[in-house]
């Protein structure tokens, strides 16, 4: 007569599983039955693919919702990489969105408003123009005249053929 074998006090085992000491393994992932019933691995292995192995670790540790899969960051079960501006949300690479929009020449990458590759702010003085860092023609928020005044330590001073500026600053010559 045809029948179903149990397991132990259990019912049949799943697919994939085998009945080891009256309970139910998968011998491909199992701690305790790894590739056979009773083989089991040290203390610290995992079992992957019916073999103990000491676990991968990803150097640096994987952050941003990112899994250490072979020794790389990846994210979900695909097991991609996100591009550069992407972040691992849900196991998805996604691209966030900046709140408010960029302005002034600077692009969105991974949420921030960042001018060109290099992923920062421009800093003061200068801005975003063509994804690089440029002057911003201002002499401490003001313009100076051009061809009359040169700028002097962050104010606009006399372009004099003795250089002077005031405050007894010294100044190049534009």
């Amino acid at each position: 007569m045809g029948g179903v074998c149990k397991c132990g006090l259990g019912g049949a085992c799943s697919t994939g599983q085998s009945c080891c000491s009256g309970a139910c393994a998968d011998l491909q992932t199992s701690e305790r039955h790894c590739g056979m019933c009773g083989t089991g691995c040290a203390t610290g292995q995992d079992c992957t693919a019916g073999l103990c192995r000491a676990p991968v670790v990803c150097t640096p540790a994987c952050t941003g919702g990112l899994t250490c899969v072979g020794g790389a960051c990846v994210c979900g079960a695909t097991g991609a990489a996100c591009l550069a501006g992407q972040t691992c949300s849900g196991g998805f690479c996604v691209t966030p969105t900046c709140t408010p929009s960029c302005t002034g020449g600077l692009t969105c990458m991974g949420g921030r408003c960042v001018c060109g590759s290099t992923g920062g702010a421009c800093p003061s003085g200068q801005i975003c123009s063509g994804g690089s860092c440029v002057s911003d023609g201002l002499c401490g928020g003001s313009t100076c005249a051009p061809l009359f005044e040169t700028c002097c330590g962050g104010v606009c001073c006399l372009a004099l053929p003795v250089n002077f500026c005031l405050g007894g600053v010294v100044c190049a010559m534009p």
